[in-house]
């Protein structure tokens, strides 16, 4: 976690100081920009996530602005902050249970929520901002994560506690940009 940590700082710092030299970045207009999205959540780790987890939503928006084009792209500078659910699978969790204990053996739990604060850059590769265009992302923040309990109804000592704790968050992401407006 600590040299992924390392790995994103240094992207942000190094896409900064990229753009800044080509298209002087700072000395540039800046456009006040929104950000809405919603989609969908997939869980992959820890393990125990991903096989116990289901597929589920996530929706987000954001505040920041964007420089005038330069002659590779834009870049922006956004505040973000999202939710994302998945919700607990109890019959794959049963029959993992049941086949590693007792046939009786059967668990109730809940969903798994996401509160996501982001500082965000966010490079766009078109010299308009009126286009349809390629974008990469990079952010850190704070993530608050909470995990509802799992409890095992014929055999409590398999119960697992539930989880509310808050940590450093990561993004690394790429897309496609759709403007609506040109702002």
């Amino acid at each position: 976690m600590k040299y992924m940590l390392v790995i994103v700082v240094l992207g942000i710092i190094f896409s900064c100081s990229a753009v800044a030299q080509t298209d002087s970045l700072f000395s540039s207009n800046k456009t006040p920009e929104v950000l809405l999205w919603g989609g969908i959540s997939l869980p992959y780790l820890p393990e125990e996530y991903r096989m116990f987890w289901k597929t589920g939503i996530n929706i987000g928006g954001g505040y920041g602005f964007s420089f005038d084009p330069g002659s590779v792209g834009y870049a922006g500078l956004y505040a973000t902050v999202e939710y994302g659910r998945t919700n607990f699978d109890e019959k794959r969790y049963n029959d993992s249970l049941k086949s590693q204990h007792s046939p009786s053996d059967t668990a109730i739990g809940g969903p798994v929520k996401l509160v996501n604060f982001m500082l965000n850059i966010k490079g766009t590769f078109s010299s308009t901002k009126k286009s349809i265009a390629p974008y990469f992302l990079i952010g850190i923040g704070y993530m608050y994560y909470t995990q509802s309990e799992i409890y095992v109804i014929s055999n409590p000592s398999l119960t697992v506690p539930g989880v509310n704790k808050g940590g450093v968050s990561w993004a690394f992401g790429i897309g496609i940009e759709l403007p609506l407006t040109d702002n």
